[in-house]
């Protein structure tokens, strides 16, 4: 009896986990190199979506100090100044959070419209932060391609993470 209730527990922290464990595999997806030229200068940011994705739903899923976490390990990887990304993250989660409840029940098109603003938001951050500590400009055109792109796949992001969360964290 009680190695079954010891599963159980196990079994329920494995899919507590899932959230961040998918953010985070997204975070090492966005970094690798592909061989698709410049493509992680105008990738989509598949973190920034996710977290977003998660927070609106259930914050606790993927509560601020993982969004920071998660971050930085963006930050470590890509070679980024470190605590940019854990900061726009963390901002990301929070805005998501707030909106959480202003978005149920309301259209999908009412989500995607403040995701864009959201994300808008979070790459002027971004690039306002790494203009100021890089003491040059960023390219813009790859900055509003890059921002172009992450919108337009929230919904895909949307539909495949809707479909793992409700697959793996029913009941929990």
């Amino acid at each position: 009896m009680r190695l079954i209730v010891n599963l159980r527990r196990a079994v329920r922290l494995a899919r507590l986990a899932l959230p961040i464990t998918l953010v985070g595999f997204l975070v090492v997806f966005s970094v690798v190199p592909l061989r698709l030229p410049h493509y992680t200068a105008v990738a989509p940011n598949w973190v920034l979506a996710a977290t977003f994705f998660f927070a609106t739903r259930r914050d606790d899923l993927v509560p601020a100090w993982a969004a920071f976490l998660l971050g930085l390990l963006f930050d470590v990887l890509a070679g980024g100044p470190l605590g940019l990304s854990a900061l726009v993250l963390l901002l990301v989660r929070e805005a998501g959070s707030f909106l959480a409840e202003p978005l149920r029940g309301r259209p999908f098109l009412f989500e995607w419209m403040c995701f864009g603003i959201t994300a808008l938001a979070a790459q002027l951050l971004g690039v306002l932060l790494a203009t100021a500590l890089a003491g040059a400009l960023v390219a813009l055109p790859t900055v509003v391609l890059q921002l172009m792109l992450t919108v337009l796949v929230y919904p895909a992001m949307v539909l495949a993470l809707g479909l793992i969360a409700r697959l793996l964290l029913e009941g929990v």
